[in-house]
């Protein structure tokens, strides 16, 4: 509540608490956050808050540090909104914070300079940031990638302020191919915050037409290729621009695949001046296979105004720093290598007490309990009106939520770790946990005369707890190849969710505040539980029937007080809806008391018999048209070995009150021979009077083909479906892929989403650059294929039932091709293809 004060008491309550160090780094972090948003900028408050620089508490810790110095930062750029020209005073703390760290060489605390520079925007501050780059600054620096992409994005704000000197430094660094390509894609960015003229947007494409870095030139391209697509207001003549560009550079750059570093930009706008943009830049190198950095803007365009939303970047140096500390041979390029090496450090059964995971195991055994509650206060309106009758009408709104989360978990090994983490695959492990999560959220509305001695008006009072608890049990027996997960049912009655509110007649007085008066407005709650009425969903009731009972309901919600979701005591569940309500659905009862799974491999002779006749189940249910396709099958299962390997079976059951399971069990087993690998899964409802089976049969022919056929409903013979994929490399034919899929009887529901699928296709294949030829194929499939026309292209034919959608060279992310490649491919590529991209 403090940090909606807004002057100079809220600056020296903070001193205050720092000068004490009263306040934990958390607290000390979130208070001041909000604060220096809440600060008016005045050049009073200010050079008040430069005093939090040099405090050492704020340098205790270092998200507190980090904080304060971007805080203040922002709190420049605001300052310097509202004074123009802004005065230089205001961001020298950051300047000398700057060269300072220039001066001793420290990576941390130039890149927390620069962004401290850069959120405050201020134009003094460009040729300190100068100093930072290379072959623009008057001495050679050689500084870390991190610190000249933390240097370059800086100057992002102050290109709204001084574009001139902007687009100067950023064009020189766009230009030097010696630098990262990392930081000449971000100088490209800045460049174009600035809103160049189509001047400079030409010098760009002339100089992009003899560039050699395929990541800077898929990144420019795309980058130029959304701007032409923009259609916000302030990027009219920008468009323009980019739309020349784009033709001039799309029959050599059109086809480059997303293995390049890319921009996307996607934007809307009305005739009311209202708007969203939603950026994405994905920065890569030749050197590493991921990104080495990722990110995302959201903006809000509103009759003028620009507001900056949403702002995430991750650096793939950011996830070196975090594992390097803990994992010595951690590389940070997100390869296999450094997979196997967290994979080593973090479960290696050979680790011993030295491992972070003994110590976690070692907690849970004693027990662990965490609880957290914080205060969100998230909005604070006041509107106060002068009337001709003298005293003041206020209306205050106010919404606060309060959130909180409680765990509590212990677990059991059985027997005990004594030396190394590989003991586990020998024990009986247990783990038991319990706690809730839930919120309470607040609203208070004030209407009616306020003044220093009396206030006298209505009061809105709402509150919406919300309480979601939870328990379980899991163990795990390894050796036994046993896992198990139980649920146990809640036999004591608690409250999910409630929705609370009234309306007050109040009068207070200053001369006695403690007889204060608070009228309820709304009659008091009634019972409603006689009111609830339970509707079976199939019944069919008349509309006319339906619309009095709307009428009814919408008329009784103004007069409600109190709406509640309750568990009954005993074995069931039921949720109800209690309040004023005259009339309500209540949910079924839900009597499940437990769920458990266990994984384990059975005798495998047991389970041969039961798997070979389903899938002869499976294959005497087909047509005459396929019997052909099920006799090969059938001769395969026969031919197999009379006792296949049994990989697992898995049961997902629920007890009910009367003590029946209630599920699934599932159950696969698995064949080798020679080049061939079969399997069969069969899943069945467990329950009385059910005979639900799927089954599904798999067979995969070397690297070359595999097929699939699944048949489920009763007893696996209501509905069947196939699916067939090959690939093939004959010589002097180019490398195909070829799907299909194969129905003969399914669901009305799935059959019905096919035909919507079917429909939005011909419109999407436009879109994407597919053309479409009405051609009776089969009925009852769909098949692809897919040929690998070049190095960086495909011939993607598609058939349906009613026509066939196909596309000649279709860009797609194959391995990269060369720069030598690409300039041999310029002369094939057609203005049809291009058009395409």
């Amino acid at each position: 509540m403090i940090v909606e004060v807004g002057d100079a008491r809220i600056l020296k309550f903070l001193e205050a608490r720092f000068q004490a160090a009263e306040l934990s780094a958390s607290e000390a972090l979130q208070t001041f956050l909000l604060s220096m948003n809440h600060l008016d900028p005045i050049p009073e408050l200010v050079e008040m808050a430069k005093m939090f620089l040099n405090m050492p508490f704020t340098k205790s810790n270092t998200y507190l540090w980090h904080t304060v110095v971007l805080s203040y930062g922002s709190l420049v750029y605001k300052h310097c909104a509202y004074y123009t020209p802004c005065p230089v005073d205001a961001v020298q703390p950051l300047l000398d914070m700057a060269l300072e760290a220039l001066k001793n060489g420290n990576d941390t605390d130039m890149v927390l300079a620069m962004k401290a520079l850069g959120n405050a925007g201020h134009p003094g501050s460009i040729k300190t940031i100068m100093r930072f780059l290379p072959g623009v600054a008057a001495t050679a620096v050689n500084l870390p990638p991190r610190v000249l992409s933390a240097a370059v994005q800086s100057m992002r704000l102050i290109a709204a302020r001084d574009p001139h000197s902007v687009q100067d430094i950023s064009m020189t660094l766009f230009l030097q191919k010696n630098l990262p390509a990392e930081i000449r894609m971000l100088a490209f960015m800045v460049l174009f915050d600035t809103k160049p003229s189509m001047a400079l947007v030409s010098t760009v494409t002339s100089h992009l037409q003899q560039e050699d870095d395929l990541h800077i030139v898929s990144f420019t391209y795309s980058y130029l290729k959304s701007m032409a697509r923009s259609s916000t207001p302030d990027n009219h003549f920008l468009v323009t621009a980019c739309n020349m560009a784009v033709k001039i550079l799309a029959p050599k750059y059109g086809r480059l695949s997303y293995h390049y570093s890319k921009a996307v930009r996607m934007d809307c706008a009305d005739d009311f001046l209202m708007g969203t943009v939603s950026e994405v830049f994905m920065l890569r190198s030749a050197t590493n296979f991921f990104p080495t950095e990722i990110m995302m803007k959201g903006k809000f365009h509103f009759i003028g105004r620009i507001l900056q939303l949403l702002e995430l970047g991750i650096r793939a140096e950011g996830i070196q720093e975090l594992f390097r500390s803990g994992i010595p041979s951690f590389r940070g390029d997100l390869s296999y290598n450094d997979l196997q090496a967290v994979l080593d450090v973090a479960v290696s059964p050979a680790a011993g007490k030295e491992s972070p995971v003994w110590d976690v195991i070692e907690s849970l055994k004693k027990g662990v309990s965490w609880h957290k509650t914080k205060m969100f206060l998230i909005f604070e309106v006041r509107y106060i009106q002068a009337t001709t009758v003298g005293l003041p009408v206020e209306i205050s709104k106010y919404y606060g939520s309060l959130n909180g989360i409680s765990v509590n978990a212990k677990a059991a090994v059985s027997p005990p770790l004594t030396e190394h983490l590989g003991q586990l695959l020998t024990s009986d492990v247990t783990l038991e946990s319990d706690g809730f999560v839930g919120y309470s959220k607040d609203f208070f509305l004030y209407y009616g005369i306020n003044t220093e001695l009396f206030q006298s008006g209505t009061e809105v009072k709402a509150k919406i707890p919300l309480n979601i608890p939870w328990r379980f049990s899991a163990k795990i027996n390894i050796p036994k190849k046993k896992f198990e997960l139980d649920i146990p049912a809640c036999k004591q009655e608690f409250e999910v969710l409630s929705v609370s509110s009234n309306v007050y007649a109040v009068s207070r007085n200053i001369e006695e505040p403690t007889m204060d008066k608070m009228t309820p407005m709304m009659p008091k709650d009634i019972d409603s539980n006689h009111e609830i009425v339970h509707m079976d969903p199939s019944v069919v009731r008349p509309e006319s029937d339906q619309s009095r009972e709307r009428n009814l309901l919408t008329k009784s919600t103004l007069r409600s007080t109190s709406v509640r979701a309750d568990i009954q005591r005993a074995h069931t569940k039921c949720f109800r809806l209690c309040g004023s309500f005259p009339r309500y659905l209540a949910a079924p009862s839900l009597q499940l008391l437990r769920y458990s799974f266990h994984l384990n491999s059975p005798d495998p002779k047991l389970c041969l018999q039961e798997a070979t006749q389903q899938v002869h189940l499976s294959s005497d249910s087909a047509s005459s048209a396929r019997g052909s396709n099920h006799s090969r099958r059938d001769s395969t299962v026969e031919s197999l070995d009379s006792t296949p390997e049994a990989l697992f079976t898995v049961k997902a059951l629920a007890m009910s009150s009367s003590e029946k399971p209630e599920g699934y069990d599932a159950a696969m087993y698995y064949t080798h021979e020679a080049n061939v690998k079969n399997s069969q899964m069969i899943v069945s409802q467990v329950g009385e009077d059910t005979n639900w089976k799927m089954c599904m049969d798999t067979t995969v022919s070397g690297h070359a083909r595999a097929q699939a056929h699944i048949a489920w409903g009763a007893e696996c013979q209501s509905y069947e479906m196939s699916m067939t994929a090959a690939t093939g490399h004959l010589p002097g034919a180019m490398p195909t892929l070829k799907a299909k899929v194969h129905w003969t009887r399914i669901p009305e529901s799935l059959a019905e989403i096919g035909r919507r699928v079917e429909s939005y296709i011909p419109g999407i294949g436009f879109l994407l650059g597919f053309n479409q030829e009405p051609e009776r194929n089969a009925k009852q499939e769909v098949s692809a294929s897919v040929v690998a026309a070049s190095a960086d292209s495909l011939d993607v034919k598609i058939r349906l039932p009613e026509y066939t959608v196909y596309r000649k060279a279709m860009p797609f992310p194959l391995p990269p091709a060369t720069s030598d490649e690409v300039q041999r491919g310029t002369t094939n590529t057609t203005r049809d293809g291009l058009g395409h991209a």
